[in-house]
């Protein structure tokens, strides 16, 4: 493929969502709805609704979900780098939400498509171009696929690749922490760009403040930029020159009451950071290392408005680039 283009890289999956909502009457059980999910699939989604040029490397299974999760991406713009499909099933989570609509959730992955990694298959779907190569979530869990998305990562950067990555630690679904630990480490240092929550940050340098260990990874491992995330309390972003900005979370509301969950808000956050950068001719090791402090600003709130307008929707649902311009009418005097 002779395009350039962002290319997001990890797993993709089905959520069974509980929608206490949709029981009937009598009904005897809860009742879930299939959504099309996984972090770097939710991404990969937001950005092609961005009028982004995206591909999203991860093999989907020929069975009925995979044709759920392919249909998405073609009605979002996203091309599947990996469109031979596999026999395999598609990996699963249960999701379950609280009362302020955060999840939680419950995976199932083994043998699954989108750990059917072969490292020549993997890498050989690359453009021969890539603007940048996002990875991260549980992609990284598994030792096995680990190497294979590294050896992608490896080749990325040899076709010019800005990295970005977000950790999205999964801590119920690691078996080995040294490992995981000492894998995640690995790729940070190969990173351009990260995007990280407390709870991460906690993981990886526990005892320390969040801004001392985003500060910490970033003078370890030669990070340009670092995006600090804590959900409702907003988000701050740091470049290695020493400058820094912080917005606050954003909030919409949808025309529909019974709508609204933080299904995917970090993965349409990321989105939004990934294509203001694009938009704006940063998403270069040169762009990155010139941010000032008010790129930062702007970077963040047009991040904060994507992952908000998603919060307004059911699921993963992030906007469309017309969605953002009609807002953005609205909201100017």
């Amino acid at each position: 493929m002779s395009r350039t283009m962002i290319v997001v890289a990890g797993e993709s999956l089905i959520d069974f969502v509980h929608r206490p909502q949709l029981s009937a009457e009598g009904q005897s059980g809860p009742l879930y709805e299939a959504c099309p999910g996984g972090s770097p699939y939710n991404c990969a989604i937001a950005l092609g609704r961005l009028q982004i040029d995206v591909g999203f490397l991860c093999p989907l299974s020929d069975d009925s979900l995979g044709a759920l999760l392919m249909a998405r991406l073609e009605d979002s713009g996203v091309t599947a780098l990996m469109s031979d499909l596999v026999q395999a099933p598609t990996s699963l989570a249960v999701v379950s939400l609280d009362l302020e609509g955060s999840p939680s959730y419950s995976f199932y992955r083994q043998d699954t498509a989108d750990r059917q990694l072969e490292p020549a298959a993997v890498t050989a779907a690359l453009p021969d171009q890539v603007e940048a190569f996002q990875i991260g979530s549980l992609a990284l869990i598994e030792k096995e696929d680990t190497l294979s998305w590294a050896t992608a990562m490896d080749a990325a950067i040899a076709r010019g690749a800005v990295v970005s990555l977000d950790p999205n630690v999964r801590m119920r679904l690691i078996s080995d922490d040294s490992d995981y630990r000492a894998r995640l480490m690995a790729m940070l240092h190969l990173a351009d760009m990260i995007k990280a929550s407390d709870e991460d940050l906690d993981y990886f340098y526990p005892g320390l403040a969040p801004e001392d260990a985003i500060r910490r990874a970033m003078s370890e491992h030669a990070i340009s930029l670092a995006v600090l995330t804590r959900g409702k309390e907003g988000a701050t972003a740091y470049t290695a020159a020493g400058l820094s900005a912080s917005r606050p979370a954003k909030s919409f509301t949808g025309d529909d009451e019974e709508k609204g969950d933080s299904i995917g808000a970090g993965d349409s956050f990321q989105a939004g950071l990934l294509a203001w950068l694009k938009d704006n001719a940063k998403l270069t090791k040169a762009g990155l290392a010139a941010l000032s402090e008010d790129d930062l600003t702007q970077m963040l709130d047009f991040a904060g408005t994507i992952a908000g307008l998603n919060c307004a929707e059911t699921g993963c649902n992030p906007p469309t680039r017309e969605q953002v311009q009609n807002l953005a009418q609205e909201e100017s005097p």
